[in-house]
């Protein structure tokens, strides 16, 4: 770490960390979240600010803050949200449900809540329960995680609180991974005084927390990137192979950060087997016999191929594609491709082919794998057709490894998505007569949210371009 570096004045810290502490406090207990998401929004954005503010000090302006500042800040926050109650999402309902129902020995990947509604109706954690219809789509280790949350015996405050130590734990994780890295461990407040973090994870209590502990946990087992006259240096056998199981527990806790495998098997080999002998042994605890194999991921399939929310750029190939199809139909064709296909089915098709084409791009040119979630997550957020404001968690600690304005200005403004939810949401049928999910959006909150996104992203484009001239 530079000599240069200025201390920040204690007043300075304590007085960004009050107007947020404050605002915070008015958001959790000042408002009804879900009966006034505008209110909601705009507390949330304006809270952002002195966290934006303190991560450009010590980024940028290189100035220096005690990590205990930091963690005192951090545990206070999390201390306070405890007293909140969840109020944007009924996940928890489901993680208490299929907690307990495995402790009645019965698989949740196998029985949808609705199976059980005579026995259950009166239950007030079954009626929570959103989309009663399809089974569990959380991985194994998560559903690990909730037999033991269930083996206690508790209530959705309780699970909340069990997946809210995972997001304490990560305040130190990520300082300890900083650490590693030769870094400035003061950059974990960008993760540890994210207002969106908190809200998502220690008071919605979202199971993204698992996953990221261990996925966190892996990069500090892994160690810094090699510089050129190190490269040929290969870290312990030990610590490389529990690196690349830890990775596999990841994704057995949450399926995202399978995409940062090839990035784990280019940086050393040895990841690879313990990394799938991981997500093996998870689905081993629920393996339902072979003929219903395929059971095992009717949730998640359900999930992909209905759910659309707070989609950007999916909405503008979604709209090509629908005047494609009108175009082949005027012009008289009536082959497979006006006709066969879902108009959503073909859009989701053209959106996956261009995320892996950029993944390829991404990993042509990037090496270093610290810094590949922040553009790699950074990408699929843009296409994806479902952004729910607790998937912007994932990309949080590796911000503090390579700060992005663009990320920063959308986990800033990603609780206007909620207003869709609230004021615009609607569940339709489709054309095959099955249910869905799709919410469309308030154009103007849509672009108040995401404009700024793309272009802190355009101008960093434009400026690696000029970089890469020079």
């Amino acid at each position: 770490m530079s000599e240069q570096k200025r201390a920040l004045p204690l007043r300075a810290f304590l007085f960004l960390e009050a107007i947020q502490f404050l605002v915070l406090y008015l958001t959790l207990f000042g408002i009804e979240r879900r009966e006034g998401p505008m209110s909601y929004a705009l507390l949330m954005l304006a809270a952002s600010i002195p966290w934006i503010i303190l991560a450009w000090l010590v980024h940028k302006k290189n100035y220096r803050v005690p990590l205990s500042w930091i963690f005192i800040a951090a545990v206070l926050l999390r201390f306070m949200a405890q007293f909140a109650s969840p109020a944007l999402s009924d996940d928890l309902y489901r993680y208490v449900w299929e907690g307990r129902q495995q402790h009645l020995g019965r698989n949740p990947f196998l029985d949808a809540p609705e199976k059980f509604e005579a026995e259950a109706r009166d239950d007030p954690v079954w009626q929570g329960i959103n989309h009663r219809e399809i089974p569990a789509a959380y991985p194994p280790l998560c559903q690990v995680y909730l037999w033991v949350l269930a083996s206690f015996g508790g209530d959705v405050l309780f699970f909340r609180s069990g997946f809210a130590l995972m997001d304490l734990l990560l305040v130190f994780l990520i300082a300890i991974w900083l650490a590693r890295m030769k870094l400035d461990p003061a950059l974990s407040l960008i993760y540890s005084l994210c207002p969106m973090v908190l809200l998502e994870l220690s008071v919605e209590g979202h199971n993204d927390s698992l996953g990221l502990v261990l996925l966190v946990a892996s990069f500090i087992l892994l160690g810094p990137q090699k510089g050129a006259q190190e490269r040929g240096k290969k870290g312990s056998t030990q610590s490389i192979l529990f690196a690349g199981f830890l990775l596999g527990l990841s994704i057995a806790a949450k399926y995202l950060p399978i995409l940062l495998l090839p990035w784990f098997w280019r940086r050393d080999k040895r990841t690879l087997l313990p990394c799938l002998l991981a997500v093996f042994l998870g689905f081993v605890i629920y393996f339902p016999g072979f003929d219903r194999v395929p059971e095992l991921f009717h949730g998640l399939l359900n999930f992909s191929e209905k759910w659309r929310h707070n989609d950007s750029l999916f909405h503008f190939v979604y709209v090509s594609c629908e005047a494609f199809q009108e175009w082949l139909k005027g012009m008289g064709y009536e082959g497979w491709l006006s006709d066969g296909w879902k108009l959503d089915q073909l859009a989701r098709y053209v959106m996956a082919a261009i995320f892996v084409a950029g993944a390829c791009f991404i990993y042509r040119f990037e090496r270093d794998i610290t810094r590949v979630p922040v553009v790699l997550f950074g990408l699929l957020f843009a296409l994806a057709t479902t952004v729910h404001p607790w998937y912007l968690v994932w990309v949080v600690p590796f911000l503090c490894r390579r700060p992005s304005p663009a990320l920063f200005a959308l986990i800033a403004g990603v609780q206007f998505s909620y207003l869709s939810l609230v004021y615009a949401g609607s569940a339709v049928v489709t054309e095959t007569g099955e249910r869905g999910s799709f919410w469309e959006g308030m154009l103007f909150w849509k672009l108040l949210e995401y404009l700024p996104f793309y272009l802190f992203a355009l101008h960093a484009m434009i400026s690696s371009l000029r970089r890469t001239e020079d």
